[in-house]
């Protein structure tokens, strides 16, 4: 039970996060294509986290592929989105 009340308090930390940031992306007018891609790309992560905390309590290459891919899909947000707000 504590461990699926952590996997879902850890979902709880990064979704709202990558929502607003997709969001913002949406604001200045990127690509809908490139959402999709993001958007997906944070879905299957969160879900391979999830698949790996579910399976052993000890690290497992699902959880840190997920870990690793969460944060990457929201650095790669922000840093579009710096970048998309930029004078050009």
């Amino acid at each position: 039970m504590l461990q699926s009340t952590r996997a879902f308090g850890n979902l709880i930390e990064y979704a709202p996060l990558a929502i607003i940031m997709l969001g913002l992306l949406e604001i200045q007018d990127i690509a809908s294509w490139i959402l999709h891609l993001l958007g997906s790309t944070f879905f299957l992560c969160r879900i391979l986290h999830a698949y790996g905390m579910a399976i052993s309590r000890e690290s497992t290459p699902y959880r840190m592929l997920g870990a690793v891919g969460t944060w990457g899909i929201i650095l790669s947000m922000a840093v579009t989105g710096i970048y998309l707000s930029l004078p050009l």
